[in-house]
């Protein structure tokens, strides 16, 4: 919770509180919710959910304040998604950005959605499996799937309500995009060489004429000398071309056909292709039914011969490779003798090697054309599909549940429905077995067209099947409207006569695929005799739709059942809210939340009797031992945050006291910052506030007052503000305010008069949120000491880091992974590391270290940096590393976010939202968090004395207060910037520590101001830069006195002054030196070096900021820029 309003008046408070939390929300939600009172104090009324004020809001319409909203609208982990571009992945590896596969409602067509979220939340306790003729699917209660009731009227239904309403289904799977042949890898292919006899003599002779024993040339060559046995003996007829050269060059043997001949041999000639093809998909799909690969062949056992020649011509076609068919009692053997195959294909499809349960199809399948998808499938059920005459289908059965699976939904692509059946073995070490059964009339002749059999047996057996079922199918419906209804709604008003010919009597069932198309033909034939045409229209217009639409509809059962997941998800799709999952058409019923995963997480908490309710901004350090200490006492939590402890304490203390009272005495117990915000039942019109590091203000009202985080929430209201300061509490009834500090002593306070309007409030007078964040930057950083630090005995705490000491010790290696600004954070990060502990550290781009070949293990540590916790690169390189054993950490600004779910430990920075898309605040809070981790794993390895931290820690209190004079001084590097801003191009040098700043200042003025600019380290001038640098280009030059390396910064100044150019550098103050040299200089305070980057930060920020404000552009919302990357 970022945002805080309260209300005590005589108005609805329910309109004024939501007002004001849409006016806070740029703060930043991870959750919404608000309680209201009743004046006699006998009802409290609560709603809350995580999410959005608009998600609030919504619900609020639907339900009065005293409902209650239920837990989760969510799928389980291993529910397949369709993706737009035919993939199928499980949701749960879903990232954010990723299109998919939706149907359009107006039409019931299959279209391409974009722009797809994904949430992950803690699974409820109990789940509901929904299962269809064809697909099943779990998922919780309050999750939404499309229904049609018996008059045909399509809904979105809750999983919990659904009685014997039809559900949606595609039947088709069109509309997929960009289709094409995947490139595969190339594999070295070498040629074999057929030893002649003359060929084995000379290899002899020439032995013996050296006198060389089998060890000595085993020695020279490489080559075993058992293998040169064999060949010299005739045991072996060929010899590879490596082999053989070498062997030549060591008996100085010319190559000679008569000597060594290889037009002949098997595995030459050999051709691996670099794309899929249709026959390669179909030889794949053989190989997983069927194959068995070793190092040097592809083996096959098959009962049809048939089928063993097409194989064979098959492999002789692609890879020209020839091999020999062997019948045995009741089967036939094939195998194809090429360990260059062989290694190309476990090279491209290493799946294949993998046990049966474990087996599962390529990852790019959906994204082939259609043909070679078929001829996947094609494979498959040559392998292991069947035609079971007698009970009228065709069948596949597998051990690999993945495999069936995505058979089904692939099979989707045809038009081709399938039921799915497990059976589990209950005799021990065998496999299980998944079976998938066609037996529709319109599926199995699709599947006939499409796909097929390689077998002409099973295709004869396969169209006779076909020829001889009718469209008798009571699984599934074209048509969602009940026989009787459809009677009265469509059929009774055309005014044709003559519907018992066709046996189509008002009752309560639908219609079969058989008796539509007798329907369809009988209005053909009878249209005629209609009496009212328009009614005729309207039956033919209804039922067109559903015959042509891409969706079927089916009965369902519904079965409560314990959770056996730990999280579930849900997704956001735009525009058409719904996608498909696990064959079923679901709603895009999500939870709007980066946050905690459930509803009781969000704010406000009440307590046991429900009588108290408080809200509250900030940490509490110190809420795991009153929760425990609670705990005992007999309180029950109901949630998983630090926020509840306040609210039992309230309550244990709220006996015979003042409710101010109680929570005074609450909040001497707490450690942390906060805001809160608490009313109580028994004191129905008292409103009461207090303040420790969080904001918070009173606004004045006639007969009404205001309690808010900031000054916008109340605007709309009253213009009267007090600001509460530190350890400041606020009583509030509707005619008074009382503050006093947290000893109860009263503090006289005078309103200040706002003339800011909400809209300027939001930005607290400046012009742009990212001004008003760069202006934040010391608050936060002191703030965040204070936090972090102890005061007497500078212990650092990272309560939350959940990463002991003794792991610590063991960590032999660090590697930093983010993206963007946060990456430049981890070079500094990386220097401060290596320089104060003594570790090897990398730091990476996270798109780049989630494809490296990673060196990381149990002793490495992944330090993870993201301000939204939801990068999508960052989050894909950490699930890489955490496979390889390595703990991993994050530097995380928002709470919950998924980052931080996937991390051993983290470190909040507590830099408050960050609405401007050009990071300011949070690239210094995740530096300060790198320097105070660096300080505490110093001391854990004791690479520093305490005495050496105590220094550190008060050079780095000194920040803040160098930073407001930094910020002074804002006006003359405001007019520096616009003297520069007309420039086409920038350089940007820096070098040791601030090497990265050069980067991070380059990145602000080519995110927000879009003119190029380059970041160097300058001691790599020479080796290219220094090519550009003429009267027309502007460089900016981080030189500090400070710096070891000052010098050599210097003399690269002189060199660009040689060359004409315009040079702005940032230097500590009291620098002549640079002053003589350089007309445009920013002059920052002297600090330690190892800090300086916290310091130079703030001017690269602000000119970035006003040369692109001069520049006219959007500095808040830069062009093609999102403020949380959350694709690739």
């Amino acid at each position: 919770m970022c945002g805080i309003i309260g209300y005590v008046g005589k108005r609805e408070a329910q309109p004024i509180l939501l007002n004001g939390l849409r006016l806070l929300e740029y703060r930043g939600y991870d959750s919404a919710g608000m309680c209201t009172l009743l004046g006699d104090g006998k009802r409290i009324f609560l709603h809350k959910l995580p999410g959005k004020v608009k998600d609030l809001e919504h619900a609020l319409k639907k339900k009065s304040l005293s409902g209650s909203l239920g837990i989760g609208h969510c799928l389980a982990p291993d529910t397949y998604v369709f993706l737009s571009d035919g993939r199928i992945k499980k949701i749960a590896d879903l990232t954010d950005g990723e299109g998919v596969i939706s149907i359009e409602l107006p039409n019931l067509r299959c279209r391409n959605s974009n722009e797809i979220k994904i949430f992950c939340h803690r699974s409820p306790p109990y789940l509901y499996r929904v299962k269809t003729s064809y697909f099943t699917f779990v998922a919780s209660g309050e999750h939404r799937i499309f229904t049609a009731d018996p008059s045909g009227t399509i809904t979105e239904k809750k999983v919990k309500d659904i009685t014997d309403e039809l559900i949606a289904m595609p039947a088709k799977i069109s509309s997929v995009e960009d289709c094409i042949s995947c490139k595969l890898k190339s594999v070295p292919v070498e040629k074999h060489f057929i030893v002649t006899g003359a060929g084995r003599e000379i290899l002899k002779r020439r032995r013996e004429m050296r006198g060389s024993c089998w060890e000595e040339i085993e020695n020279s060559t490489g080559i075993n000398s058992t293998y040169i046995k064999r060949i010299e003996k005739g045991e072996r007829i060929s010899i590879e071309e490596t082999r053989l050269k070498k062997l030549s060059k060591y008996y100085n043997i010319d190559f000679s056909p008569e000597l060594f001949r290889s037009e002949n041999f098997i595995t030459n000639d050999v051709t691996l292709s670099d794309f899929t093809s249709d026959e390669i998909m179909q030889i794949l799909g053989y190989i997983i039914g069927d194959g068995h690969i070793t190092e040097r062949m592809i083996r096959f056992k098959e009962s049809d011969k048939n089928v063993c020649m097409t194989y064979q011509n098959l492999f002789k076609k692609v890879f020209n490779i020839r091999s020999n068919l062997k019948k045995k009692k009741g089967h036939y053997i094939f195998v194809i003798s090429s360990r260059y195959l062989a290694n190309w294909l476990r090279e491209n499809f290493p799946i294949l090697l993998l046990p049966g349960p474990k087996k599962d199809l390529p990852e790019f399948t959906g994204n082939l054309p259609e043909s070679q998808i078929a001829g996947l499938l094609k494979g498959l059920f040559d392998a292991e599909g069947a035609v079971a005459t007698l009970s009228g289908q065709v069948v596949i059965t597998m051990t690999s549940k993945h495999i069936i699976q995505k058979i089904q939904l692939f099979l989707l692509r045809f038009g081709v429905l399938s039921t799915y059946n497990e059976s589990v073995r209950k005799i021990k070490n065998w496999n299980d077995v998944y079976r998938l059964s066609i037996n529709d009339n319109d599926s199995m002749m699709n599947f006939y067209k499409a796909i097929g059999f390689s077998s002409p047996n099973k295709q004869r057996k396969l169209l006779a099947l076909v020829n001889s079922v009718k469209n008798f199918n009571y699984k599934h419906f074209h048509l969602p409207i009940r026989l009787d209804e459809f009677y009265r709604n469509y059929l009774r008003p055309t005014g044709i006569k003559g519907w018992h010919k066709i046996r189509l009597k008002p009752q309560k069932s639908y219609l079969t695929s058989y008796r539509l198309g007798k329907l369809l033909k009988w209005i053909d034939q009878n249209g005629n005799s209609v009496k009212h045409n328009e009614k005729k229209k309207e039956l033919i217009s209804c039922v067109k739709k559903f015959v042509n639409s891409d969706i079927v509809w089916v009965r369902s059962k519904i079965t409560k059942i314990p959770s056996p997941y730990r999280f579930v998800y849900d997704l956001e799709v735009t525009p058409s809210s719904n996608f498909i999952g696990n064959g079923i058409m679901q709603h895009n019923s999500r939870w709007a939340t980066h946050g905690a995963p459930n509803q009781v997480n969000a704010h406000p908490h009440l307590d046991c009797k429900g009588e108290i309710a408080v809200v509250h901004n900030g940490i509490i350090e110190n809420y795991a031992q009153l929760k425990e200490q609670l705990t005992k006492e007999g309180h029950r939590f109901k949630s998983q945050t630090d926020t509840e402890v306040i609210v039992h304490l309230i309550e244990k203390f709220y006996k015979s006291i003042p409710f101010e009272e109680a929570v005074r005495k609450a909040i001497a117990k707490l450690e942390g910052s906060f805001a809160i915000a608490c009313i109580s039942k028994r004191e129905p019109q008292k409103l009461v506030g207090a303040r420790l590091g969080s904001p918070l203000i009173v606004g004045l009202g006639k007969e009404e007052n205001f309690l808010a985080s900031d000054v916008p929430a109340v605007l709309n209201h009253t213009k009267d503000v007090i600001f509460l300061n530190e350890n400041e509490m606020a009583v509030l009834t509707k005619d008074k305010c009382e503050v006093t500090d947290f000893t109860g002593r009263h503090i006289p306070k005078s309103a200040s008069r706002i003339k800011w309007s909400a809209e300027q409030a939001e930005k607290q007078g400046y012009a742009h949120f990212m001004l008003k964040e760069i202006n934040e930057q010391p608050a936060i950083l002191e703030n965040f000491l204070k936090v972090r630090i102890k005061d007497k005995a500078n212990e650092i705490n990272f309560e939350e880091l959940t990463i002991n000491d003794d792991a610590l010790k063991k960590i032999k290696n660090i590697a930093i992974v983010a993206c963007g600004t946060a990456y430049h954070a981890g070079l500094i990060g990386k220097y401060v590391l290596e320089s104060i502990c003594g570790i090897p550290t990398s730091a990476e781009v996270s798109s780049e270290f989630r494809y490296k070949n990673l060196l990381v293990d149990k002793e490495t540590l992944v330090i993870a940096i993201s301000q939204s916790g939801e990068t999508a690169d960052t989050l894909a390189g950490v699930k890489e590393a955490k496979r390889y054993g390595s703990k991993v950490l994050s530097i995380v600004n928002v709470l919950g976010s998924t980052l931080t779910r996937e991390s051993d430990g983290v470190i909040y920075t507590h830099a408050g939202p960050e609405i401007g898309v050009a990071s300011t605040k949070a690239y210094t809070a995740q530096v300060t968090a790198l320097y105070l981790f660096a300080l505490h794993l110093a001391k854990v390895k004791h690479t520093l004395t305490q005495r050496e931290i105590n220094k550190y820690i008060e050079e780095l209190r000194r920040i803040p207060r160098l930073q407001r004079e930094i910020l002074k001084n804002q006006a003359a590097i405001a007019r520096l910037a616009r003297r520069h801003s007309h420039f086409g191009s920038f350089l940007y040098l820096g070098r040791s520590l601030n090497f990265p700043s050069a980067l991070e200042g380059a990145l602000k003025l080519k995110e927000i101001s879009y003119i190029p600019a380059e970041g160097y380290a300058a001691g790599e001038m020479k080796h290219g830069p220094i090519a550009l640098i003429d009267e027309y280009r502007a460089v900016v030059c981080i030189a500090l006195r400070e710096s070891k390396v000052y010098e050599k910064m210097f003399s690269n100044i002189q060199e660009i002054r040689a060359r004409k150019g315009k040079i702005i550098a940032i230097a500590g103050v009291g620098d002549e030196k640079i002053k003589r040299e350089i007309k445009e200089v920013i002059h920052i305070p002297n600090s330690n070096e190892l800090f300086s980057p916290l310091l130079v930060a703030i001017p690269l920020q602000l000119l970035a900021y006003h040369i692109a404000v001069k520049r006219g552009c959007n500095v808040d919302q830069p062009r093609n820029l999102a403020k949380s990357v959350t694709v690739e």
